[in-house]
């Protein structure tokens, strides 16, 4: 028997402003649902914050640079560990000053988060303990096994 994809991470019933928190491979269903709003000109208001080890660690950064300009509604920054020469980064972790810098407007947005499951369970806990953020207004997906 052959089952559709199941789950509460799509844009389904969404609109206005939305932020996307990913880490390494997690990116790739986060991809996929910033690519369907693209194409389809959703007028969604997208912030996309990727983090990364280093940058050869990024994936699909021509892909998103592509987007953003196709798509002025959507901005993509990127959080490395490492500095990167010639790659326009924050340097550090995803934590609580890099979303007050990044996605100001956060008390507006809703929240996808996807990358491993402890960094995922760090990022929720703090976008509800420090941004109080609602944790109607969060949607987490795991990607483990890598």
């Amino acid at each position: 028997m052959i089952k559709y994809p199941l789950g509460k991470f799509t844009l389904e019933g969404l609109s206005g402003k939305i932020a996307f928190l990913s880490g390494g491979i997690g990116i790739t269903p986060i991809r996929s649902i910033i690519k369907y709003a693209v194409d389809k000109q959703l007028g969604l208001d997208m912030v996309l914050v990727y983090s990364n080890r280093s940058g050869k660690d990024v994936v699909f950064k021509e892909d998103f640079d592509q987007m953003q300009a196709k798509y002025p509604k959507l901005r993509v920054l990127h959080v490395l560990c490492e500095p990167a020469p010639n790659f326009k980064c924050t340097v550090g972790l995803i934590n609580a000053q890099v979303v007050k810098n990044e996605v100001p407007d956060y008390l507006e947005r809703k929240f996808f988060l996807c990358g491993p499951p402890l960094m995922v369970e760090a990022m929720d806990k703090m976008l509800m303990e420090e941004h109080n953020i609602l944790k109607e207004n969060i949607i987490t997906e795991n990607f483990v096994g890598y």
